[in-house]
């Protein structure tokens, strides 16, 4: 008779909130997530993988450099200068003419005239 044995090997990772990196921007305002649809603030993370067999981690396996994020659905996100609204400060990490949150055109400035949403 046969006695099989089954090892399950694998790499887990695990994402942790950092605080913000030394020469990094500062997080002012909100962002508009592409992926979950809210507005929420970004924050700083930094991937943790480990080696783990049968589901239980054992060694570090090595970890990623910071990103930004967002708070409520964990998506890396870039930072631009170019995708904050002037009028409401809420940052659009995709290319918009007019800003999803209050309708001002981003090309404008604050001047700008906003979208008539009516």
């Amino acid at each position: 008779m046969c006695n099989p044995c089954c090892l399950i090997i694998g790499c887990d990772t695990k994402s942790k909130e950092v605080p913000k990196p030394e020469n990094w921007p500062d997080l002012k305002g909100d962002m508009l997530c592409p992926h979950c649809s809210k507005i929420y603030p970004r924050i700083y993370k930094k991937d943790k993988r480990r080696l783990a067999i049968c589901f239980i981690p054992i060694c570090p396996c090595g970890s990623s450099d910071t990103y930004m994020a967002c708070s409520y659905c964990g998506l890396k996100v870039n930072a631009s200068k170019d995708t904050i609204c002037h009028r409401c400060q809420v940052d659009t990490p995709f290319e918009c003419d007019y800003c999803p949150n209050c309708g001002t055109s981003k090309r404008g400035g604050e001047n700008a005239r906003q979208l008539n949403l009516h």
